[in-house]
This record gives C-alpha cells, sequence and structure tokens, in this order.
C-alpha cells in the first residue's frame, strides 16, 4: 500500500489539483488503528474539511499467478463507482466491490466524517498465505498489480478533486400549480 501511495503522489506531483490532497501512511491499524485515529483527531482538531478518504491496504499479491484483480473496500458507492471507471479507462486492474471498511484503517475517517471511505485491497479477501507471517518478502509482490493499484488511486483522486461537492440539505418544492 505505501509503494502505490508513493507512486500515486509521483504520478501527480507535476499536476497540480484544484483541492489539497494529503498522502498519509499509518501504523498501528492491528493495534486499534492508533495511526489513522490519531491523524482524524489531529485533522478534526484543525478542522479540515476531509471529504474522501481512499485506504489501499493488502495490495499486490496475486497469488501462485499474475492475477491483476484485487477489491474495491468502500462504505461510499459513488468513489466506488470513480475507481471502477479508473481502472476501466487507465488500467488493466479488474476490480470487484465489498462494502467493507470496518476494522480498517478506513474506520477512523468513516468515524470522523462519515460516508467517505474508498480503497482498494484484499482480493481473494484475506487470502494471502503470506498476510502478517515471516514469508511476507518482497519476492512474493506482484508490481504490476502494486503500479496499476497506483495509477487506479491517481487517477481517481484527479476525477474527486474535479468533482462538485456532495448536495447538501436538498429539498423539494412545489411550485404553482405544477
Amino acid at each position: 500500500g505505501t509503494a502505490a501511495l508513493l507512486e500515486a503522489a509521483r504520478i501527480l506531483q507535476p499536476n497540480p489539483l484544484p483541492v489539497t490532497v494529503v498522502f498519509a501512511s499509518f501504523t498501528g491499524e492491528e493495534a486499534g488503528l492508533l495511526g489513522s485515529r490519531e491523524f482524524v483527531r489531529l485533522a478534526g482538531e484543525q478542522k479540515w474539511n476531509v471529504v474522501g478518504a481512499l485506504n489501499n491496504d493488502m495490495i499486490g499479491w496475486g497469488g501462485e499467478s499474475s492475477r491483476m484483480d484485487n477489491t474495491i473496500r468502500y462504505s461510499n458507492a459513488g468513489i466506488r463507482d470513480i475507481q471502477h471507471g479508473a481502472a476501466f479507462l487507465f488500467t488493466n486492474l479488474i476490480l470487484y466491490d465489498a462494502k467493507y471498511y470496518k476494522s480498517t484503517d478506513a474506520q477512523a475517517f468513516y468515524d470522523g466524517w462519515g460516508d467517505i471511505v474508498g480503497g482498494i485491497g484484499s482480493y481473494p479477501v484475506l487470502s494471502n498465505p503470506n498476510y502478517h507471517q515471516p514469508t511476507d518478502f518482497i519476492e512474493t509482490m506482484n508490481f504490476n498489480q502494486i503500479l496499476e493499484t497506483a495509477r487506479v488511486t491517481a487517477a481517481t483522486l484527479v476525477n474527486l478533486a474535479s468533482s462538485p461537492s456532495r448536495l447538501k440539505d436538498l429539498k423539494a418544492s412545489r411550485a404553482g400549480a405544477g
């Protein structure tokens, strides 16, 4: 996930976006989301207007094959759809859906700002035999899948940064006799 984060930042660096994008990597997920919860706490104290969070975790494993698929883990269907479009238009990555964000760093963002979560990871869901094992070496990684995930992430960020804000407090009213 960190390699894809750095590559997405590198891809976007020469192209300023109309909004601020923060690239962050966290520690302490398995110990209670320590890093992400502290990040959300500090951002809340500083009154950041956070409108989206992409959490890439457990990417780059394709088993014994050169699999080019993974899962979009999301709470927000709109962000999920933007990720599917980015994957279709700009990469060879095939993405499946899992409305799943709990017990991941994405949970901290959901708790702090609500339904704003997207991201890629965990396909096949938790089937990586090297996950949290002493055999989790760089030699077990599918580098092409990591690159494709970085491309999806960069394209998703460009689309999100260029999108209008969500409508809030929308009300319908009846005008005249119509």
